[in-house]
């Protein structure tokens, strides 16, 4: 899919804004930079990884985006929302697991939309 998208966006000279994910590092050489080498964490990074590979060979036409932890209220129906699964269980009087080694910057949903931009 990435392979077509960046053949479309090179036939018609348009931009792809395409949105990686943090976890193509895996954390043990924080603070990364653009240039450092990728260290997949899982299969999801790896498809990442590749994809900004593809992605990257438009040159000026590409912008990747890594992102950490995107958060925000489904819109439509009942969305994939960890948010809202957090605020639900906590109403209900339950916890919320969450990593003890894990140090990610979250952002909402409307400011990535807006930077993107």
């Amino acid at each position: 899919m990435t392979r077509h998208l960046a053949d479309l966006c090179a036939e018609t000279k348009t931009r792809l804004v395409f949105c990686s994910t943090d976890t193509i590092f895996d954390g043990e050489h924080a603070p990364y930079r653009e240039a450092d080498r990728p260290a997949p964490v899982n299969l999801y990074a790896e498809t990442k990884v590749e994809a900004e590979r593809i992605v990257s060979g438009l040159g000026a036409q590409a912008v990747i985006a890594r992102l950490a932890l995107v958060f925000g209220l489904p819109v439509l129906g009942a969305g994939n929302s960890f948010l809202a699964r957090m605020i639900a269980t906590l109403k209900a009087g339950g916890t919320v697991g969450m990593s003890e080694h894990e140090v990610r910057t979250p952002v909402d949903v409307l400011t990535v939309g807006r930077a993107l931009l």
